[in-house]
């Protein structure tokens, strides 16, 4: 039995493991979510306890992971003592999760029409704003390519500080389009930049490169947290949608320098940051 290269007999060659747990992500579970599924797909049945052990991972968070994929149709529980779960065939599994993306492109579609006016109207006024009250600041939709020039305008114009929350495909966004070398400019420059990252073994790479010039954390799950840069306390660019191997086009994120709302991310960024792991643990 196999599902995207995995073989449910035997762990698979790590590459081929680390790819199907990604792939797994871009139909909508997390890392976690993913590896648990897997490990019960190759024991066939298996309690939480021994789950938490296998994966070395907290119980708190086996069950609630458990919970929530028992709610999206991929395991099921049996009436035992201790309590056993059960993952779902693959086939099946790729069928609900294809589905509930199908849905959630539904759901997205479905809002456009009130959506697009909203962030118009924000951006055609925000000149307006700024002339008439500077503390309302400016709110301007980026797309596509848009997002490429405000990341290389906002890291080459940073004169203190760059707060930075990575998800696994953002890493390899900013590798591949060469802004870990406006990275090294900016810490030349005198710049102190902060990182939150999610370790996995294929982006072992980008994160040492990145830790040459940014002082670095890992945080787990971070494909569901908000992602965002912010340039000197003072403006922020927000991804809306997740860099992965999509269409550059399909790439959304909002750009501000509305005071308060920068301040609320840089108290999220402090709360992130105090709650993640030192990077040397990891890497």
């Amino acid at each position: 039995m196999e599902i995207l290269g995995i073989s449910a007999n035997a762990r698979p060659v790590q590459t081929n493991y680390d790819a199907g747990i990604e792939a797994l992500g871009n139909l909508g579970l997390t890392g976690l979510q993913a590896k648990i599924y897997c490990s019960l797909l190759e024991a066939g049945r298996d309690t939480a306890s021994n789950l938490a052990c296998l994966l070395a991972i907290n119980r708190v968070d086996t069950y609630r992971v458990l919970r929530t994929l028992h709610d999206m149709g991929l395991v099921e529980v049996s009436v035992a003592r201790p309590t056993i779960y059960i993952a779902i065939p693959p086939k099946e599994a790729i069928n609900v999760l294809v589905a509930r993306a199908e849905n959630r492109v539904r759901d997205m579609k479905s809002i456009i029409p009130d959506v697009l006016p909203w962030l118009a109207s924000l951006q055609s006024a925000g000149n307006a704003k700024e002339i008439i009250n500077a503390n309302q600041g400016r709110f301007v939709m980026k797309t596509g390519k848009q997002i490429y020039h405000a990341y290389s305008s906002m890291i080459n114009s940073a004169q203190t500080s760059i707060l930075k929350v990575w998800s696994q495909g953002g890493l390899k966004f900013y590798y591949l389009h060469d802004f870990f070398e406006s990275f090294e400019h900016a810490k030349d420059r005198g710049v102190k930049i902060q990182g939150i990252v999610e370790v996995s073994t294929d982006r072992l790479f980008q994160i040492s490169e990145l830790s040459k010039t940014s002082r670095l954390r890992q945080q787990r799950n971070l494909g569901n947290a908000s992602r965002y840069m912010i340039i000197d306390e003072s403006e922020i660019l927000i991804n809306i949608t997740n860099p992965n191997d999509q269409n550059d086009e399909l790439l959304d994120a909002i750009w501000t320098d509305n005071e308060a709302l920068v301040k609320g991310f840089v108290i999220d960024f402090n709360r992130l940051w105090n709650a993640a792991r030192p990077l040397e643990v990891v890497v």
